[in-house]
């Protein structure tokens, strides 16, 4: 079996002022490709991407990817995206904890202005009016509901010996590439429509993305605006990309179909003097020649290759210190879209990533023997969130806005993100951070985090002086509710580098 996501272990050095700003990091990365390097070798540039959503001051980083006996690792869904959130997360944390300050605090103060975020990404930052994070942030943990359920937690934990409640508020800044996207649309005789492009249907509603602008593109050759189109038969053909480049492409073809066949709709209506059905429009077109296929190829601008997504959330979790067992009582997600071409299958990504993400930190792990083989092959073993666990998420807000010219036409972003804000919020339990309660972080330990090692508590596992801390991310799981503290993960069993 092969698959999951990279394990990884991070190695930092931190500066901090007194008032939480953070002034340089160091960061050594290993990545455990496996057995071969597949599409590690772009991890580095994701992880690191990811990791940019604050702004560090002095920022410097190596990484390493790993050969080791264990399986090829996947590029799947915002690969390294979420790692990168990970790492950003703990320092964050850990520096807090060191300060016995509230973690929203160091977030907020080191949250990118639009000076540093253009420091930090370049062209891809945009303009300062599509810079939403901060606003987002605020929303959500400067709220007078996050006030009044952190106090509550206080006081549920005060009250409460065996179980422990925690609540956390995370940013996510994810960075969109564009690409070359091929498209054709063709129109049959009957007048069903085949449209092919460079995009691969994985449930992400790309092709009910490029249907709706299919029909959007030819509507103006029907008198309902297009609507007429969505009865037809819709057929698609589609090999590699994105929604919003393959929605480019498409809009493009039929931008030169409507182009070809508009001269004909408006001789035909103006000699019979009234409206002209799709069908015979069609009809018409093909007794003459007309060229129904038209194929394009879109590009992006040379001065506007990718742009950056953002989105923040806040997770409430309860956690039995006794069994382990996690409840998520409720989750706040906030994602800025854009122009939302369908904000109904953006939501369902939205809420989709999440559940990916609780997966992944929570209970998902690729388990493998001394001889580099997954034992955790099964559903038996492998466990997924599923219909029995309780459903979390509350409130879902799609944020659009206008978008400037140089923006493409859709704004879509990374999936598997969301749900580092459930692993805030049970690393805000593990460490017990409540005022008055705070439990000091043990120095010089690398944190390693699973779910076989939940019941090897190991109170407040980061490190009271942030200097020359590690973190090990195992497979395809990143967390449980209390950790434990090792060097390794797994069989890290370095055989050659790549």
């Amino acid at each position: 079996m092969a698959g999951g996501r990279h394990p990884m272990k991070a190695k930092y050095s931190v500066g901090f002022k007194s008032n939480g700003k953070i002034t340089a990091l160091h960061l050594d990365l290993g990545i455990n490709a496996g057995i071969s390097p597949d599409l590690s070798p772009v991890l580095p540039f994701a992880i690191i991407g990811a990791l940019k959503k604050y702004n560090w001051g002095s920022l410097e980083f190596d990484t390493k990817i790993c050969k080791t006996n264990v399986s090829s690792k996947s590029a799947m869904r915002a690969p390294g995206d979420v790692q990168g959130s990970f790492i950003a997360e703990a320092i964050m944390e850990h520096v807090a904890s060191a300060l016995s300050v509230d973690t929203n605090t160091v977030r907020r103060k080191n949250l990118h202005d639009f000076e540093s975020l253009v420091l930090f990404y370049g062209e891809s930052a945009g303009e300062a009016s599509t810079y939403s994070l901060v606003s987002m942030f605020d929303k959500l943990a400067l709220s007078p509901d996050y006030q009044l359920r952190a106090a509550t937690i206080e006081q549920f934990n005060r009250s409460n010996r065996w179980k422990k409640r925690g609540i956390s508020c995370v940013p996510i800044t994810y960075e969109v590439g564009l690409r070359p996207t091929p498209g054709k649309v063709s129109i049959m005789n009957d007048g069903s429509i085949v449209v092919e492009v460079g995009g691969i249907e994985i449930g992400q509603g790309l092709w009910t993305k490029v249907k709706q602008m299919t029909a959007f593109g030819l509507g103006q050759l029907c008198r309902d605006g297009g609507e007429c189109l969505l009865d037809k038969r819709l057929g698609n053909h589609v090999p590699h990309s994105t929604s919003e480049t393959s929605c480019a492409a498409v809009g493009q073809s039929c931008a030169a179909l409507v182009e070809r066949l508009k001269p004909i709709k408006e001789r035909l209506e103006a000699a019979k003097g009234n409206t002209l059905e799709w069908g015979d429009l069609i009809a018409q077109a093909s007794m003459v020649n007309v060229n129904l296929s038209a194929h394009a190829y879109w590009t992006p601008d040379a001065t506007f290759t990718s742009y950056l997504n953002y989105g923040a959330a806040i997770s409430e979790v309860e956690v039995d210190v006794l069994t382990g067992a996690t409840t998520i009582l409720r989750s706040d997600l906030v994602y800025d879209c854009g122009q939302s071409l369908n904000p109904a299958v953006d939501l369902g990504q939205i809420e989709g990533s999440f559940v990916q993400g609780v997966g992944f930190f929570t209970n998902e792990e690729y388990t493998t023997n001394s001889d580099g083989l997954v034992i955790h092959d099964g559903t038996w073993t492998y466990e997924i969130p599923s219909g029995h666990h309780p459903k979390a998420v509350q409130r879902r807000d799609v944020q659009q806005r206008s978008l400037s010219e140089a923006r493409p036409v859709f704004k879509r972003g990374g999936r598997a993100t969301a749900g580092s804000c459930m692993l805030g919020a049970l690393r805000h339990v593990r460490r017990g951070e409540v005022p008055g309660e705070r439990v000091r972080c043990r120095p010089n330990h690398s944190q390693s985090i699973g779910p076989e090692g939940m019941h090897q508590a190991a109170p407040g596992a980061l490190h009271a002086n942030a200097r020359d801390n590690a973190i090990t991310l195992p497979s395809s799981s990143s967390s449980c509710v209390l950790g434990r503290t090792s060097v390794y993960v797994g069989n890290l069993v370095i055989l050659t580098g790549f």
